[in-house]
């Protein structure tokens, strides 16, 4: 059977509670079964009458009378996310005895870099006071669990609160509290559920809404001539530095490059006689065979020196260059993104090809002369 956990907080923290409800029931798994309690004046409770700071002690019992009065039982957890202002400013409070449980709702966004929904933060110190509580059935064993100095780990005491990016930024149970979780309550499946829903909840404050996500912009792609390379010729991009390929795979990531709209691998073959002539540019020699199977020919000279070509159904050259040339892309520029508009892509239903985007520069002027001086090759059999 789930767990029962008992939401509430005061009318004027009305929104703050569904929302953190609503990030505690995105985690995957029915280990822990969520309700919003309703008061006697709606669906919270009163708030006190008077603003001065309560001690703990007052607070939980505030919330006994809540829990007698409005007949919450014994076996389920109460979580009550308040504003009211507490002695110790503590992020949480956890009353064993009678199951209760408080979160501050007070100074998040002092604590925290940058604009962000404090849900995350709210809902992530409610996930680990209910496993706090579920797996230490006294406060002792609790307290003597604490990391007195911040490591990164969820059980972290953050004495200094602007430390309580460390902690929730790493979602990180360290191996000492993770056996001394297992000493307590040996249900590996249930823990290792707190730690995906604390995994989840970083992931979203991080990926989502609380670091601005940045999206790279494309840089300038040449094609130089240079004298310390052995083609005498490089592939580079402006402020990063070169991508290193061969002969071959140079051949094909420049035809890919001069041809943004994106072009169709099966009619890659159209295209030899300028895929030849660039190869011979770049070695001195010509290698009809490889530039061939890169085309997905079959090339054969017969007994009169006629040069005859076949297509082949079969051919993998091409889509094993491709692949090796995304991985040198990924090596130079990372990946955050940055690969994405340089990467032999299929971008189309049917055309392969970099980002349409980029800005490709031919300094050598050889791409042009090459494409000018030659058509297409359509030598082929029906």
């Amino acid at each position: 059977m789930p767990y029962s956990i008992i939401l509430t907080a005061e009318k004027q923290d009305e929104v703050q509670l569904v929302e953190v409800k609503e990030v505690l029931e995105s985690i995957p798994g029915k280990y822990l079964e969520y309700q919003l309690k309703k008061g006697s004046k709606g669906p919270f409770i009163p708030s006190r009458e008077y603003t001065a700071a309560l001690s703990e002690l007052e607070f939980f019992s505030w919330m006994q009378e809540f829990r007698i009065g409005f007949d919450v039982g014994d076996e389920q957890i109460l979580v009550f996310l308040t504003s009211q202002p507490i002695e110790n400013r503590h992020f949480n409070g956890i009353d064993f005895l009678n199951r209760t449980v408080f979160v501050d709702l007070n100074n998040w966004e002092k604590l925290l870099v940058g604009n962000h929904p404090i849900k995350y933060p709210i809902a992530f110190h409610v996930l680990i006071s209910l496993l706090i509580i579920i797996y230490f059935k006294e406060e002792a064993g609790a307290k003597a669990a604490l990391h007195q100095e911040d490591m990164g780990c969820i059980l972290d005491l953050n004495r200094k609160k602007t430390k309580v990016d460390l902690k929730l930024l790493t979602a990180r149970i360290c191996p000492t509290c993770m056996d001394t979780f297992l000493n307590n309550l040996p249900d590996i499946n249930l823990l290792a559920y707190f730690r995906s829903g604390l995994e989840k909840i970083r992931y979203d404050m991080v990926e989502g809404e609380y670091f601005r996500k940045i999206k790279p912009k494309p840089i300038t792609v040449k094609l130089q001539k240079v004298f310390s390379k052995k083609l005498g010729y490089c592939i580079c991009f402006d402020g990063i530095g070169s991508v290193n390929l061969d002969a071959t795979h140079t051949v094909v990531y420049l035809y890919f490059l001069i041809n943004p709209q994106g072009e169709s691998l099966k009619e890659i073959y159209k295209d030899y006689l300028f895929l030849l002539q660039l190869y011979k540019k770049f070695t001195g020699t010509y290698n009809h065979g490889l530039i061939a199977k890169l085309c997905k020919l079959d090339y054969k000279v017969d007994a009169n020196g006629k040069e005859i070509f076949k297509k082949l159904k079969r051919e993998n050259s091409m889509s094993e260059r491709i692949s090796k040339i995304n991985k040198e892309i990924t090596v130079l520029l990372g990946t955050f993104g940055l690969e994405k508009f340089y990467q032999i892509l299929k971008r189309t239903e049917e055309s392969h090809g970099v980002d349409p985007q980029i800005t490709f520069e031919d300094e050598t002027k050889i791409l042009q002369e090459l494409k000018s001086n030659l058509g297409k090759f359509k030598n082929l059999p029906s």
